[in-house]
């Protein structure tokens, strides 16, 4: 214990930032303690930008402190966190909550675990003093014997978020949760339905993007079905583990270098603000079972209109393609396509790789002409229209109408499968689609 006390000493000790933390808190004569997080990836070795301190002042101290650091505040007061100080030049972020010396053990211990409960006396160890490091819950053996152990039994009532995060902290730290905490977490699962959707997504969003076995974790013990009561295990399944088959080793899928990257590259492109290509996908996997996806997901997690709609759109054109392919149609035609295109060209890849996935088995289905097509739309998808819709109204003397949307997808379609490459290519087909039409 004294080599690893000594280590994070010598960390504290580097850090600039800490360094002027505890200048500040120096000046005004103010202990500072350093708790939660922070001191656990401290001891664990890691890196990270989030620290969390406790101190005994005023409210007020905290726009001085910004003031010093050169930051922003933002002041969330919540229980927990007062306010938050942004450092971003430094991108890190210090939390702030107030307590007493005499009412420290009661702030720690309104921590979830044993290993977030630990706290350094940072003022103590810029003075050398010996017992600047607190434990008063056992935290450090824990960490040790990496056990995940709640530090009352009624944690999860005060917040039930704290359930989800023993299973991210299991996977993350790759711990295991105590039996005991285990059965009381499990025993108070039902409390995730009182959780504000704002705090849930903040919560499973990180969960999304962490390997899929926290998935089965949670789907095992019967918290998943809390979130989402009518997930569909066989296809959650399907889905995930050839989605993760796929990422790991895209050479199965894609002969080409250039499109195997894209292709990977794709899952960690932004949605929206808050989400990626890949966990909007899981959450449509997710949610496939219900009847108005976009709904479910704006209620359970206050997602964004442009989130709710990606998500439902992935379930509907998976859904409509199915049908299509059940029903005998060519899915692969470019009339197909374009029509596809008109709703669903944002979902291509999910609807089309999850069709792939359902059918792979199947000795009639495509395969190859099915990865071929997603192949060419990942790589062209964000080529512009070798002719633009303007051009399309003047030169042909059209009136800007659903018929020119179609038009347009008509040609995108042949443009992402290289059937089309120059503005001559674009008017030779107008024309076919042109006299096509008035036949």
């Amino acid at each position: 214990m004294e080599k690893k006390l000594k280590e994070i000493k010598e960390r504290i000790k580097e850090d600039k930032l800490l360094k002027s933390l505890n200048l500040f808190f120096s000046l005004n004569n103010i202990t500072v303690y350093l708790v939660g997080g922070f001191v656990r990836d401290l001891l664990l070795g890691k890196e990270s930008n989030d620290i969390d301190i406790v101190i005994d002042a005023p409210t007020s101290i905290v726009k001085a402190l910004a003031h010093f650091l050169n930051g922003s505040v933002f002041y969330l007061r919540k229980r927990e966190i007062y306010a938050r100080v942004m450092i971003l030049s430094e991108g890190r972020r210090i939390d702030v909550s107030f307590a007493n010396e005499d009412n420290l053990k009661e702030e720690l211990e309104r921590r979830d675990f044993t290993i977030n409960s630990m706290a350094i006396n940072l003022t103590k160890l810029f003075k050398d003093e010996d017992d600047f490091f607190i434990d008063l819950f056992g935290g450090l053996n824990d960490l040790k014997k990496k056990i995940i152990r709640q530090v009352k039994d009624d944690i999860y009532e005060k917040d039930p978020i704290r359930i989800l995060r023993a299973f991210r902290f299991k996977h993350s730290l790759n711990f295991k949760i105590e039996d005991e905490t285990l059965k009381t977490l499990l025993r108070d699962k039902s409390l995730l339905e009182k959780v504000t959707p704002e705090r849930m997504q903040d919560e499973f969003f990180r969960i999304l993007l962490m390997d899929n076995d926290i998935l089965y974790d949670l789907y095992e013990a019967k918290v998943l079905n809390v979130i989402f009561p009518h997930v569909n295990f066989d296809f959650m399944d399907m889905a995930l583990k050839n989605l993760k088959d796929s990422m790991e080793k895209p050479e199965k899928l894609f002969k080409r270098e250039e499109i195997r990257e894209v292709f990977v590259n794709f899952w960690s492109e932004p949605v929206g603000k808050e989400i990626t290509h890949l966990q909007t996908f899981k959450l449509a996997v997710l949610t496939f079972g219900e009847e108005t996806p976009a709904l479910f997901i704006r209620r359970r997690f206050a997602a964004s209109l442009r989130i709710c709609t990606k998500v439902q759109n992935v379930i509907f054109a998976y859904k409509y393609l199915k049908n299509s392919y059940e029903e005998g149609q060519d899915i692969l035609a470019v009339d197909f396509i374009g029509t596809f295109f008109r709703t669903y060209k944002k979902e291509t890849i999910e609807a089309y790789l999850l069709l792939y996935f359902t059918f792979k088995s199947s000795r009639k289905f495509p395969k190859k002409e099915i990865l071929n097509f997603i192949g060419l739309f990942v790589k062209n998808r964000f080529k512009s229209l070798v002719i633009s819709g303007k051009e399309i109204v003047k030169e042909y003397g059209l009136t800007p109408s659903p018929f020119v949307g179609d038009l347009l997808m008509y040609l995108k379609a042949h443009q992402i499968l290289e059937k089309i490459k120059t503005k001559e290519d674009a008017k030779a087909l107008i024309d076919k689609y042109l006299k096509r039409g008035s036949e």
